[in-house]
């Protein structure tokens, strides 16, 4: 006879295929898409603001950045999506499972790693889009 509390056999583990995702795919998929936007808007600020000034970084520059950034934050999406698909074993039911029960602790860091690279990549896509079609250096109304 066990020594262990029935609950503690019925209860399963909360990531049963945790050993067999490398530790380091898992955070790769979760820091590389924050770290490329958060790295991209401090870089493109600090440009833009040498740039308004008379002199400094020009517009090619800048975009290089964004798309830099953007190459950053797509190789976290396929990390995360391949994370996605080695774990789905690891719970029953697709996304919207995850997303309402949590079940499965690997899988659904891979799901989240997903969705914040697609929202990262947007924010980054709308700010490669204001370069274009916004004028290099808005004026903001002075006082009088």
């Amino acid at each position: 006879m066990s020594d262990l509390h029935p609950l503690i056999s019925a209860v399963s583990h909360p990531a049963p295929l945790k050993g067999t995702l490398p530790r380091w795919r898992i955070v790769l998929g979760l820091v590389l898409a924050p770290g490329a936007f958060a790295a991209q808007v401090i870089v493109s600020y600090a440009l833009a603001a040498i740039s308004c000034d008379g002199g400094g970084a020009s517009r090619p520059i800048i975009t290089g950045v964004n798309l830099l950034a953007l190459v950053v934050i797509a190789t976290g999406l396929i990390v995360s999506a391949g994370n996605f698909r080695r774990t789905r074993g690891e719970g029953k039911g697709g996304h919207r499972k995850v997303q309402s029960e949590g079940d499965g602790r690997t899988r659904f860091l891979a799901y989240f790693g997903l969705c914040a690279s697609i929202v990262f990549a947007l924010a980054v896509i709308v700010q490669l889009t204001s370069l274009i079609i916004l004028h290099r250096c808005l004026g903001l109304p002075t006082l009088p």
